[in-house]
């Protein structure tokens, strides 16, 4: 006569045979349930029988029919992990709400019974789906990166996806930038520089900097100035300054003197000799070679033609 443990191994056994060659039916699941659920209540050991049918693919889920074992069980938690993980939930649909009367059972046979953000990365899916994420979709993503050990692919695989949005569209990480509340005034200048749309993501991006900068989005003032440095010269190099430029800079220039972050000794020299100010004689000039009106120089306009910067007109006022 079979012990005890041997008679639940072999029950499993039988099961997994069956399985092998049938799909298991949804009231074979609930009566593998059922049983372990008794085994468990009456404090008869389970772990023969679960360890005997946990490996098999008999479990019917939204990938096929696959081992309990990683298997995950749905519910809203996972509602936006979904957009962008192929995680294989149980085929609640096939089920039925019955099987949430068996949480403990599923959990010992190796299903996911709530969120895991490890799951959502290990399931993430391929580049072509990973496009014009949801703000909520971008935030998990990071979420993860911040929880979850990560790996290079992924974070590789998210360098390469158009997942953050800005006014015009969606770019890719490394082609964005965060806008400081502090420094950012700077990429505001020109609208050249595709900035995270905080409409959209609201302040929700912040605590995620490190992750971030990780996937290639530029959030340090050091990799700003340096961009903007490389626009401000050609832009000064194509006379394409105008009067909103001019004044955005002086403006941002002015606030950022009050605060500890300081323009590159690099980028002073390139504002200083870069001709990007308009004058009344109908060129630009760098600001050496720059005159500002004042009472002082009235009678002297009068005979000379001098550099004055352009305060008439259309020009800065």
């Amino acid at each position: 006569m079979l012990k005890y443990g041997e008679a639940c191994e072999f029950i499993g056994r039988q099961l997994m045979n069956r399985a092998a060659s049938f799909a298991l039916s949804k009231g074979h699941v609930l009566l593998i349930l059922e049983f372990i659920q008794y085994l468990r209540k009456s404090l008869l050991p389970a772990d023969k029988f679960v360890n005997s049918i946990r490996g098999g693919s008999w479990l019917r889920t939204s990938r096929g029919y696959r081992s309990p074992v990683g298997s995950v069980m749905h519910d809203l938690d996972w509602r936006i992990a979904s957009q962008i993980s192929d995680i294989p939930f149980i085929d609640q649909a096939y089920y039925g709400g019955e099987l949430y009367h068996f949480k403990e059972e599923l959990q010992l046979l190796g299903v996911i019974v709530g969120f895991s953000r490890k799951v959502v990365i290990e399931h993430l899916k391929s580049l072509p789906y990973l496009k014009s994420l949801s703000a909520e979709t971008v935030v998990l993503t990071l979420e993860c990166m911040l929880f979850v050990d990560v790996s290079d692919k992924l974070v590789n695989t998210l360098k390469g996806t158009s997942c953050e949005k800005r006014s015009i569209g969606f770019k890719t990480p490394g082609e964005c930038f965060l806008l400081d509340p502090v420094w950012g005034c700077i990429l505001n200048v020109f609208n050249d520089f595709p900035m995270i749309d905080h409409k959209f993501y609201g302040d929700k991006m912040f605590p995620y900097k490190t992750e971030l900068k990780q996937t290639g989005v530029g959030i340090d003032f050091e990799e700003a100035i340096k961009a903007f440095s490389r626009v401000f010269k050609q832009k000064a190099s194509q006379a394409s300054f105008n009067k909103h430029h001019v004044e955005s800079f002086l403006s941002c220039f002015r606030r950022l003197k009050e605060t500890d972050y300081k323009f590159p000794l690099d980028f002073l020299k390139i504002m200083r000799s870069s001709k990007w100010l308009q004058t009344r004689v109908g060129d630009y000039r760098s600001p050496g070679e720059c005159i500002l009106f004042g009472p002082d120089w009235e009678s002297l306009s009068l005979i000379t033609r001098l550099p004055f910067i352009d305060d008439i007109g259309n020009c800065y006022g």
